[in-house]
């Protein structure tokens, strides 16, 4: 249970981090935006989007699981905070960033997609994965 709440909690911070990241880019606001989406990196991941970006997509996915238990949550809203992210990269003319980015997380997403999933889980990845226009 607690373990649930704790994960819950953080899911909960990363959603509101997006929704400011959303407000802050609409205000151009770029270096605030990376400031909040590099603090809820660390604090999922302990990492910074450089090291996120050089490590293989697996690394990043198996690192986002509990002793090898897929967390299709956290996979979920890691994928929304970065995509957030790559379009403040992109509003700032960083295309390159913009684009390792998104592919990271379509690689995330096909990585996910490869697991049996609960129905709300499955549903959160299609959307995710259209999105992307990932099929």
């Amino acid at each position: 249970m607690l373990k649930n709440d704790y994960l819950m909690e953080m899911i909960g911070a990363m959603c509101r981090a997006v929704s400011e990241i959303i407000f802050k880019r609409s205000k151009k606001e770029y270096a605030e935006c990376h400031s909040l989406a590099n603090d809820q990196y660390q604090s999922l991941l302990g990492m910074s989007l450089d090291m996120i970006l050089s490590l293989p997509s697996e690394t990043v996915f198996d690192l986002l699981g509990n002793f090898g238990e897929v967390e299709p949550k956290k996979v979920l809203t890691l994928v929304d905070l970065l995509k957030e992210d790559s379009e403040v990269f992109r509003a700032e003319a960083n295309d390159a960033t913009a684009d390792a980015i998104r592919e990271k997380c379509e690689d995330l997403l096909n990585l996910l997609d490869r697991y049996d999933l609960d129905d709300e889980a499955l549903a959160e990845l299609d959307k995710r994965m259209a999105d992307f226009g990932i099929d």
